[in-house]
């Protein structure tokens, strides 16, 4: 993977959010209630040179001096001109927040930036080379293709919906509403979330505007409406989450230890050559069989060893993005009722994954490659729940 075509970008973010103690993974439209900053974007090759690095962070990190004085947050976005490089690149790859850091840590702070940027780095590099091993095993697809795929399956459970392709738009117009009537009963709690829903399925970025101006005083309470979501869903996707990720960790030392991929900073490098992956996942092992991140890497690792790499490496998209999509669509109250044995829910969606085994792929007639084994996938996991549209409808108030 070339490092002067994928230029990472820095945001930076003040009053940090990690410090209330929530899960404020957003699904939608972000409402940028915190001040951000965002860096201009650099090719990956800067890492190499720490004192270049530093002496690009500098003249921004000293403009943010004047003006940070609360405990501020980072994160890395990638972006890359050349098609071919972003189809490499992963579909979907939220960004991971690090911080909270005193104001005064902005002094020295090219230092967190260059080690963040490089994990970044190494996530990239092992995500490229892991499409290419599910490529050449015969998948032939993409991991672009494959989620698309995936979505057309979840997209037929609506087709014989009224209506199928303006759903969202009336589903829109149905929350916004129902947000005007809450205001005029003076209940902002349920306005703030209807009007939430409503943003989020804005289809253009004139139509969010126009809503935000119209309720500009519920828009402070939009990050909390997708923080208590982000909350309800957490109980009930933490053994996918943390299985996925330790899994993904390990993928990365297996790559550096057979010399496909390759840190840039010292500090990175020495982390990768002390074994501290291997020890990480022993201390694994010593948990309780219950413990989220032990349950979630062996179920991870059941996946692997009976579906294949191609089904581990899609389980984030095939255990949560039925529920991220329905999240964006419907109250809290709907996510909150979601229980751990439902199958909307991610944890009980990886252990039905690990109990599906190649024996018991149903054969798609006139197709092959990755079609009926997705298939099989979608009908293991998804068979017994409607359409994302269908049931974000059902759940529409009438009141």
């Amino acid at each position: 993977m070339d490092e002067e075509l994928i230029e990472l970008v820095c945001t930076i973010s003040w009053p940090a959010r990690a410090q209330a103690g929530t899960f404020q993974k957003t699904v939608g439209r972000v409402a940028q209630t915190p001040t951000t900053y965002q860096m201009p974007g650099f090719p990956v090759s800067l890492l190499r040179d720490a004192g270049a690095f530093d002496d690009f962070c500098e003249p921004h990190l000293t403009e943010l001096q004047t003006q940070v004085q609360e405990p501020w947050e980072f994160w890395f976005n990638f972006e890359a001109d050349n098609h071919i490089i972003r189809q490499a690149l992963p579909p979907v790859f939220l960004p991971i927040t690090q911080g909270p850091y005193p104001a005064d840590r902005l002094v020295g702070a090219s230092l967190e930036l260059r080690g963040a940027a490089d994990l970044l780095w190494m996530q990239l590099q092992t995500y490229q080379i892991a499409g290419v091993q599910v490529f050449k095993a015969g998948i032939g697809m993409t991991s672009h293709a494959v989620h698309d795929l995936y979505r057309w399956f979840w997209g037929n459970k609506d087709r014989l919906l009224p209506g199928f392709e303006t759903a969202d738009d009336r589903l829109r117009e149905g929350y916004v509403s129902l947000a005007r009537r809450k205001l005029s009963q003076v209940d902002e709690a349920m306005a703030a979330q209807y009007s939430k829903i409503a943003y989020d399925l804005s289809e253009t970025e004139e139509v969010a505007d126009e809503l935000c101006t119209e309720f500009v005083d519920l828009t402070a309470y939009w990050d909390g409406v997708a923080a208590a979501k982000e909350n309800a869903v957490k109980r009930v996707a933490t053994v996918a989450r943390e299985g996925s990720a330790e899994w993904w960790n390990l993928v990365s030392d297996r790559y550096f230890r057979d010399g496909l991929i390759a840190p840039i900073t010292t500090e990175t490098e020495e982390f990768y050559s002390s074994g501290g992956t291997e020890s990480h996942r022993r201390e694994l092992r010593s948990l309780s069989s219950t413990n989220p991140y032990r349950w979630g890497l062996e179920l991870m690792e059941r996946i692997e060893t009976d579906l294949g790499f191609w089904a581990t490496m899609h389980a984030g998209i095939t255990t949560e993005w039925p529920l991220e999509e329905l999240r964006r669509r419907v109250p809290t109250s709907v996510v909150e009722q979601i229980r751990r044995d439902s199958p909307w829910a991610p944890d009980t969606r990886l252990v039905r994954l690990s109990n599906l085994s190649l024996p018991n792929v149903s054969p798609i007639p006139f197709t092959g490659g990755i079609m009926p084994l997705l298939g099989s996938v979608h009908e293991s996991l998804d068979d017994a729940l409607p359409g994302v549209l269908t049931h974000a409808l059902d759940q529409l108030p009438d009141d």
